[in-house]
């Protein structure tokens, strides 16, 4: 074996591929450089998690479009560059160009009160106008309820404008699915339409847009990708009530990449938007949110984008890269370790559109779930720490257990000196102690920015009581590829009046160059940063591993009885060999 470990993917020439892997159709693209670089990431991304479709223009010109994956597993319907997707909050730009629109028309001014289209306001609704809600400064709620109730348009208005402000209209930023869907009702009351009629008539058929919509168009001529949750198949939505109006304005629209590539062309051209329009329509408020959009200032220039998702495993990202003409649409159909797919290879894409490169992953074989049941189990490594194997969606699951060693066996293969690593869990327990005692000048101390420890500290203070689990700390790769940054990982419960808030959540400090250059709080999912994918590499016993989220390479080969069961597996790492030993 390669003492160089990952290296040896590279001169590796297999013949046997997943028959998933992206198989091309008559009308996908790839061109050039870049869209063969991105072709080949993506393809190998399919047997480790990837599974959708993917439009990146450059200059102008499309470099990719094209389908991953499947759009139905049961079916092995494959996904392609015309397969539908739901596109989740994309949809709020949508709702805000329609806003736009009326305003055009001389119907609406996005200055107006809200109370001026909705009666019974409450009063302490009375200050609230349409562009409170179009940059989610209102204060409204975020939800109404669940995206597939049964629910008329003036029961969700009801619901909406009696529940309690979260603060004053106009004083900050609170995302709101409910006010888009407040702004989905006022389009139908100005113009007498229903809303995706609107839309239709005034946005989408302009622009060329004939496969966007909720119902009207024929869907019976598309592939509909189902939606997956891990192994869970959720359908399509179209197999559910919908569209009601927990999630009429706000979410849910079904698109193609094609056609969410005329709706950016469209908006080059004055012919949908004003010029005007369209300056309301990308400056940003507060969180640097405009209507509909975020617009941030990032490494390339300037990017508007918006992206969406679901509990269901669908997830979807739109951006446009103002300042270097580029634009990448990622349309996903299955959650990646309990996040967003798109998250787990965006700026991978991103590089890779800009000239640059990412590790991929090797080619591999297909194998059965019988192949791979056989070394499911527990493995216990000789530097402590569990690794825990289970098969799941054809591929063979490695989760490492809340434990530095086992993460390092997985994650941490081609570092040459990981001995920082246990030092920044050291040093997050010590700095964690300090601040749960209220001193929180360590924690200021180890801010890159601590203008930003002021505003982690403002949000923190106003949680409740918290249980941070000191004793299960692990320090992972992060998904920044062109950066060197960790993430340290600590589970915790958050407890108060408030049953939800006791659920466990991930809190999350990112350090570079030895400094804290953010903290992130979300929802804890079971091993989600831990857990990597593996398929039969090379040889019966050989596996090769890939984690979209930090584009590493991991390798294992298993120690086998002579009765062809294993017995215990290796790492091979450049810091030497790891071991572990099947638990009977």
């Amino acid at each position: 074996m390669n003492r160089n470990g990952i290296s040896i993917f590279c001169v590796l020439c297999l013949t046997q591929f997943f028959n998933t892997a992206g198989i091309a159709q008559k009308n996908d693209i790839v061109t050039g450089s870049i869209g063969q670089k991105l072709d080949q990431y993506l393809t190998r991304c399919v047997p480790f998690g990837f599974s959708g479709a993917v439009l990146v223009t450059v200059n102008g010109s499309t470099v990719l479009n094209k389908g991953y994956g499947l759009a139905d597993r049961l079916h092995s319907i494959q996904n392609t560059s015309e397969t539908v997707f739901p596109v989740g909050s994309i949809t709020k730009q949508f709702t805000a160009a329609g806003i736009l629109k009326l305003e055009m028309m001389g119907k609406l001014h996005t200055n107006d009160l809200l109370s001026k289209y909705i009666k019974n306001m409450p009063g302490d609704k009375n200050e609230i106008t349409l562009h409170h809600l179009l940059t989610h400064t209102a204060g409204m709620i975020e939800n109404t309820g669940l995206d597939f109730e049964e629910v008329s348009r003036d029961a969700m208005v009801k619901r909406v404008i009696s529940a309690p402000l979260r603060f004053k209209p106009g004083t900050a930023f609170g995302y709101s699915n409910a006010g888009y869907s407040l702004l989905a009702a006022i389009i139908e009351i100005v113009s007498g339409q229903p809303y995706e009629q609107f839309l239709y008539d005034q946005l989408f058929k302009p622009a060329g847009m004939y496969c966007t919509g909720y119902r009207i168009p024929d869907w019976n001529e598309k592939v509909i990708a189902h939606c997956y949750d891990s192994i869970k198949d959720n359908g399509t939505v179209l197999d559910k009530p919908y569209p009601y109006w927990n999630y009429i304005g706000n979410g849910g629209i079904l698109s193609a990449t094609d056609d969410i590539y005329r709706w950016h062309q469209a908006l080059l051209t004055n012919n949908i938007l004003s010029v005007e329009a369209k300056k309301k329509f990308y400056t940003p408020f507060l969180n640097d949110y405009a209507y509909g959009w975020d617009n941030l200032k990032t490494d390339y220039g300037t990017v508007i984008q918006h992206d969406g998702g679901s509990t269901l495993g669908y997830s979807a990202e739109f951006r446009r890269y103002i300042d270097k003409n580029v634009v990448t649409i990622i349309l996903c159909n299955q959650s990646y370790n309990g996040v967003p797919l798109f998250e787990a290879v965006r700026d991978k894409i991103e590089l890779i559109a800009f000239g640059g490169s990412v590790p991929i992953a090797p080619p591999v074989y297909s194998s059965s779930d019988v192949e791979l049941q056989k070394f499911a189990g527990t493995y216990k490594l000789s530097s402590g720490g569990i690794l825990r194997m289970y098969v799941e969606n054809h591929a063979l699951v490695i989760s490492a257990e809340t434990n530095q060693n086992a993460v390092n066996a997985l994650f941490f293969q081609e570092e040459r000196d990981i001995t920082g690593v246990s030092n920044l869990n050291e040093r997050t327990k010590q700095l964690l102690t300090s601040f749960l005692n209220k001193n929180y000048l360590p924690m200021k101390q180890s801010f890159a920015d601590t203008a930003r420890f002021g505003r982690f500290l403002q949000n923190w203070n106003q949680g409740t009581a918290t249980t941070l689990s000191l004793d299960s700390i692990i320090t992972l790769p992060s998904p920044t590829i062109n950066r060197k940054i960790y993430q340290t990982v600590i589970p915790f419960r958050r407890q108060g009046a408030n049953p939800l808030s006791a659920v466990i959540f991930r809190f999350t400090i990112f350090w570079e160059n030895n400094k804290i250059a953010g903290i992130e709080i979300q929802p804890y999912s079971r091993n989600s940063a831990t857990t990597m994918q593996f398929q039969l590499w090379s040889g019966a016993t050989y596996f090769a591993g890939y984690d979209l989220n930090t584009a590493r390479n991991a390798l294992i080969t298993f120690i086998m009885n002579s009765d062809g069961t294993p017995s215990g597996l290796r790492s091979i790492t450049s810091a030497g060999e790891i071991t572990a030993l099947k638990e009977k």
